[in-house]
């Protein structure tokens, strides 16, 4: 293909038509409007405190992320405005992109927070309380990690506790199963 096919090709491609994707305006402004969020929802996320704990690293915990539909066109009432306004400014991350319900809007800051380059793939298809439990237990790993390899530094010096180390070598294993079962190509979408 000689230079000037090239160029041309090139000029067609971008004159083709793209989808119309809805703003992140659109996007709040219709969870505002389906879940009737207001004032109690704007003190809930100022109040949100992010509470996982080890015992929450648990399949049955984890919900499904639902398909959602933003609308192409948002008309909202002043106040519907004025909530969508203070969500955006609030979350103020490019992870609220991705939300689908009031609950990612108030995980979507401790999410940013624990790994702010998450793939959009992956913040499409899975649920924010799925990806904010992975990222927990994936810490996890690394603190008991470095206290098994300090562990093993004090059993070459005779001093370790060798059921410490396998009850530590369990739980690493059991968190790794679980971000593995988490992030199963099944475990997506509801």
């Amino acid at each position: 293909m000689d230079l000037l096919q090239h160029l041309r090709s090139e000029r067609a491609e971008k004159r083709k038509k793209q989808p119309f994707a809805p703003t992140l305006f659109d996007r709040i402004n219709g969870l505002v409007k389906t879940y009737a969020l207001g004032e109690a929802f704007l003190g809930s996320l100022d109040a949100f405190e992010e509470r996982l704990r080890e015992e929450d690293l648990t399949l049955d915990r984890v919900r499904p992320k639902r398909p959602y539909d933003p609308p192409l066109f948002s008309l909202s009432t002043e106040e519907e405005y004025r909530v969508t306004i203070a969500v955006i400014n609030k979350a103020g991350n490019p992870y609220l992109n991705f939300v689908n319900s009031p609950d990612e809007i108030l995980l979507c800051g401790p999410l940013f927070r624990h790994n702010p380059s998450l793939a959009p793939e992956r913040l499409a298809r899975f649920h924010f309380e799925a990806l904010l439990l992975a990222e927990v237990a994936r810490k996890q790993i690394h603190h008991l990690t470095e206290q098994v390899h300090r562990l093993l530094e004090r059993q070459e010096g005779g001093r370790a506790d060798g059921s410490q180390l396998s009850t530590l070598q369990a739980r690493i294993e059991g968190l790794r199963r679980f971000v593995a079962r988490l992030e199963s190509p099944g475990r997506g979408q509801g």
